[in-house]
């Protein structure tokens, strides 16, 4: 609400321009859209406290992802597959909520139990 009136800030990025990491289980690869994540920070800036990250994981692989403090709300949205996100299923083109509120949330776990991205 403190920048409601505040003027639009607009900006591109590019696909490209995002380097795709490879986490050190090697089932799974980060682009880091926006926010902190270990010591980065994304290229799309925001007033708001944000984090946004596309995972890519491999069939059969998971990652576990500790949402910082101060960010509660976490939105899972799967573009391809299905997975497991804290022990729900999700399938392709859907979203699963997550209330961070609760310390026993704040900690995700995603798997995915079939093939995404072409990995």
């Amino acid at each position: 609400a403190t920048h409601k009136m505040d003027n639009p800030s607009y900006g591109a990025v590019q696909h490209e321009s995002i380097p795709l990491t490879h986490l050190g289980n090697n089932s799974a690869k980060i682009r880091l859209i926006a926010g902190p994540f270990k010591d980065s920070i994304g290229p799309i800036l925001s007033l708001a406290e944000i984090q946004i990250i596309d995972f890519e994981i491999s069939k059969g692989g998971s990652v576990k992802h500790q949402i910082p403090y101060g960010m509660n709300t976490c939105m899972v949205y799967v573009y391809e597959g299905s997975g497991l996100v804290n022990g729900s299923k999700v399938d392709a083109m859907h979203l699963a909520l997550l209330d961070a509120h609760d310390d026993s949330v704040r900690e995700l776990e995603i798997s995915a139990d079939c093939k995404i991205n072409g990995n």
